[in-house]
């Protein structure tokens, strides 16, 4: 686990309200007195993943919004959350006094022009009806809204400057049921009518935007079934219509519905001991028809729609809908059996566009081109065509079938290898190729095409590649560090400046033992000798361990290529004051420094016995990597008692980091002794063998690698626990290697057609290759793609220690770079970005499954359906002919 990111701390890419240095504990010398059930803003699932900002002159504010708490407790006292002002330190507390009581929220630290942008905030929804100077001559500014009366300050106390604001009922009506007035405008605001209200205890209402999707996000806790249903019946009795259903990953069932440019998902689950409501209604950004034709001959309409293919086109390669107008019904290219009568589903047409719904795309199919002409593939894995000159037939074919697709005057063919055409039998109700000189039964079809499905993604989200790959035959060499490469590894971007190098045989990593006062050592009984253990190579200490050592960890999983240089001090460190002296230190501005505090005590303390600079191994004046393991308790709700990786911010009245032998410290694991010793049940009973899971997973952060699990409580699982970056067991998986610099090569597939290639064990080899739509040369492994390796076993992943069954493991990685405005790089996708949405977010690293198999057998098939982050399905399949011991043998097509 992170305690904090440095990239997003420096440049304020997001914040969380969770705080663990409530220094200034008095309130508001103006506040309505009376008493007080405090609600701190902690309500974190990973609190030691706050991210807590060290350098305010960079980062402005910590708090962007209240907790899921604070706007639980406004929604229950008021039915609405009140405006929300960043700042860096801010309380919510209920109050009572004379007979009023409501919700107190106050901050610290904003200025007067933040305050009258906050005012601002009150124009809508809200009535003022006026301003009252207090007793000290403060203004106080009053709203109504509802039956509620707000009332809000700002002025100058002991502690700085105050925004303080009251929210109590004026009347003795308490909200009534239905949408608040604020609610129904954010409705109406964005679609002209508000949805039907379901009559819940606790609902929220909140705007959400996500891959080109814009809309209101409404869900609701504790309601049946039957109250679903009803709010289905609602939402059909206000225009909408049936798209049908669509099961997600977690199996729950989505209701899908349009109303013109408007869609609606719905959904009945169970969560985490709760029955959930969750709807989303939004309109697609792009959804906007001109009505004029592009240069492709399609409607450009939409991203997310299939247009009809007007005109002649230079290239049919895409994904369409094949399509009879005159029935509004399309080819189902979902069937695995496509010559058959009924073997069309209906759609709805409007202005030449078919809207796309997951369900409609299953339908679809992808043209290639292929000899003289294309191949048509079906979305359960067909290609169809027609070998029989003289019959009415459709042909299906594991191999691609040659068709033309031709133009006349303003009427498409799809014409077969043997001059038959496809064609819709409007007497036989069924698609199929046709040979007759009339046609009078058969209707011609028409291609609908997936406006900008050909799309792939540039650093910032685009579509072009700068420098696509040029296929050079069956599969093309990948070479991660050739010139044309941007960025090479993660070495090479400076979000990684002054780290430690990852591919060395001298990367130093200093290891100081840290007892303290009142817990020491030796009253826990703890040794150097276990720290030791833990760490060097287990050829130096022969001991017993419950995983491997750190040493031997990284240079398996490395192939060789990193061989930290550890050293394990061999006495224990004491700070000068006592453990809660630490744990409560703060600086002039408020942020937790007592783990920072001890690490300078410590250099110094060192400095005076050894050569600090000799731990710097590549010579940029900070030490590659020092390690502090303690004898505190652990205690996962405060970050000085957990485990994690940070960087040192402690510098001198003039902004410098302070110096030992010429070198400062940088990065660094703070870690508690007792996690050698936690059980695989998440108890610290173990007293023999030493585990060192934890110790791993924080060195990997130095070494600058991101969790790959959700720090909320929305769901997102992405890897499923599978890493050791995740669930912290095994090995890390091949994209991370990558990064890492650990695997420099790879392979990606640019057949025109098939082609058989054999996959080395990933555990001993690092052996992977890559399927990619618009792969781009400069951008090397920071894109979106494909990955696939063959696990068999062996190394980090042999039993009883590894996660996968033999076979072949599929992961789709989006690993699109970004920059800010202070030139930082950074991944634009994460793992642990909790979403509006649940497990829908783009994440940096996902499992593609095997149905819910993580792994691909001898026999199995990778499905043709599976799509990108920009909604483009992907370019290749494959099937595992064969597994050995040695490698596996796959045919792409």
């Amino acid at each position: 686990m992170k305690k904090r990111n440095l990239l997003l701390s420096l440049i304020a890419l997001f914040a969380v309200s969770s705080c663990f240095d409530n220094n200034i504990s008095s309130t508001p010398d103006k506040q309505i007195s009376g008493s007080m059930d405090s609600i701190s803003p902690s309500d974190s699932s990973t609190p030691s993943e706050s991210i807590t900002p060290s350098d305010s002159s960079v980062i402005n504010y910590t708090y962007v919004d209240f907790t899921a708490s604070e706007k639980k407790l406004f929604n229950e006292t008021f039915g609405y959350v009140i405006p929300f002002v960043a700042n860096n330190e801010y309380y919510v507390e209920t109050f009572s006094s004379d007979n009023i009581s409501g919700i107190n929220f106050y901050t610290y630290g904003n200025t007067e022009t933040e305050f009258n942008e906050y005012l601002s905030k009150f124009s809508t929804g809200y009535l003022s009806t006026g301003t009252e100077k207090d007793e000290y001559g403060d203004t106080w500014y009053y709203y109504v809204k509802d039956s509620q009366t707000i009332e809000v300050s700002y002025y100058n106390t002991n502690e700085g400057y105050v925004i303080d604001l009251y929210i109590y009922n004026s009347g003795s009506d308490s909200p009534t049921t239905g949408f608040t007035a604020s609610e129904k405008e954010l409705f109406n605001s964005y679609f002209g009518y508000e949805l039907p209200y379901i009559d819940s205890s606790e609902y929220y209402v909140e705007e959400f935007e996500f891959d080109g999707q814009t809309g209101v996000s409404y869900y609701t806790f504790g309601d049946s079934q039957e109250e679903f249903t009803a709010f289905l019946n609602g939402v059909e009795q206000l225009g909408f219509t049936s798209d049908g259903t669509e099961v997600d990953e977690y199996g729950d069932t989505w209701y899908l519905y349009s109303k013109g440019d408007v869609y609606l998902d719905a959904a009945y689950y169970y969560y985490e001991g709760s029955d959930v409501i969750d709807i989303y209604i939004y309109k697609d950004s792009n959804n906007n028809d001109d009505g004029n034709n592009d240069d492709n001959g399609t409607n450009d309409t939409t991203g997310t729609s299939y247009n009809k293919v007007t005109s002649a086109l230079s290239d049919y390669s895409g994904e369409y809908l094949i399509v009879y107008e005159g029935s509004s019904c399309v080819l189902d290219g979902s069937l695995t059996t496509l010559d058959a009568k009924g073997n069309y589903q209906n759609v709805s047409i409007a202005s030449n566009s078919i809207s796309w719904t997951q369900e409609v795309s299953n339908y679809s199919f992808t043209i290639e081109k292929y000899g003289n002409g294309y191949s048509i593939l079906s979305s359960s894995g067909k290609y169809i065509g027609s070998t029989a000159s003289n019959s009415n037939t459709l042909t299906t074919s594991t191999t691609p079938l040659v068709n033309e697709i031709i133009f006349s005057g303003n009427e498409l063919n799809i014409k077969s290898s043997v001059g038959t055409y496809l064609r819709y039998n409007t007497s036989d109700n069924r698609f199929r190729y046709y040979k007759s000189s009339s046609y009078q039964s058969q209707a011609a079809v028409s291609l609908y095409k997936l406006n900008g499905e050909s799309s792939g993604g540039d650093n910032n989200g685009g579509n072009t590649p700068s420098n696509p790959i040029t296929p050079t035959g069956d599969v093309t060499n990948i070479d991660f560090n050739s010139s044309e490469v941007t960025y090479k590894n993660k070495n090479d971007i400076n979000y990684f400046e002054y780290g430690i190098p990852t591919v060395s045989t001298s990367s130093k990593v200093l290891v100081i033992p840290v007892q303290f006062k009142d817990v020491t050592a030796q009253s826990k009984g703890y040794t150097i000798q276990a720290i030791k253990n833990a760490f060097l190579p287990k050829s130096q200490t022969n001991a017993t361990l419950d995983y491997h050592s750190v040493y031997d960890y990284f240079y398996t999983s490395s192939y060789g290529k990193l061989s930290l240089d550890i050293t394990v001090c061999e006495n224990w460190f004491t700070p000068k004051n006592n453990s809660s002296y630490y744990a409560s230190y703060v600086d002039s501005e408020g942020y937790a420094m007592g783990d920072q505090l001890i690490l300078d005590e410590a250099l110094a303390y060192l400095s005076q016995t050894m050569d600090l600079s000799s731990f710097d191994s590549d010579n940029d004046d900070v030490i590659d990597a020092v390690v502090m393991v303690n004898t505190l308790e652990i205690d996962g709700n405060t970050d000085f008692y957990w485990a994690y990786q940070y960087y040192n911010y402690l510098t001198d009245n003039g902004g410098y980091f302070y110096e030992y032998d010429g070198v400062s410290a940088n990065t660094y694991v703070w870690a508690p002794y007792k996690f050698m010793f936690e059980d695989s049940y998440g108890g610290y009973t173990l007293n023999n063998p030493t585990n060192t899971y934890t110790f791993i997973h924080e060195f990997s952060h130095i070494l600058g690698a991101d969790d790959y699990y959700d720090y909320s409580s929305k769901g997102n699982h992405p890897l499923d626990g599978y890493d050791i970056m995740d669930i912290m067991l095994a090995d890390h998986n091949p994209f991370t290697k990558m990064h890492y610099g650990w695997i420099n090569t790879t392979r990606i597939i640019t057949t025109t057609s098939s082609v058989t290639v054999d996959l080395k064990a990933f555990e001993q080899t690092g052996d992977t290759i890559i399927i990619a739509n618009n792969y781009d040369t400069t951008k090397g492994l920071y894109q979106e793609y494909w990955l696939i390796c063959y696990y068999n076993n062996t190394n980090l992943n042999e039993d009883p220690y590894g996660l996968f069954e033999e076979g072949i493991v599929v992961y789709h990685v989006n690993a699109n770079l970004s920059k800010d405005e202070y030139d930082y790089v950074y991944f634009a996708n994460s793992n642990s970005d909790a979403s509006y949405e649940y497990g829908t977010v783009n994440n940096l690293i996902e499992f593609v499954k095997n149905g819910s198999d993580f792994v691909y057998k001898t026999g199995n098939s990778l499905s043709s359906t599976i799509k990108d982050d920009n909604n483009v399905k992907v370019p290749y399949t494959f099937k595992v002919d064969s597994i050995t011991s040695e490698k596996a043998t796959l045919t792409f097509t």
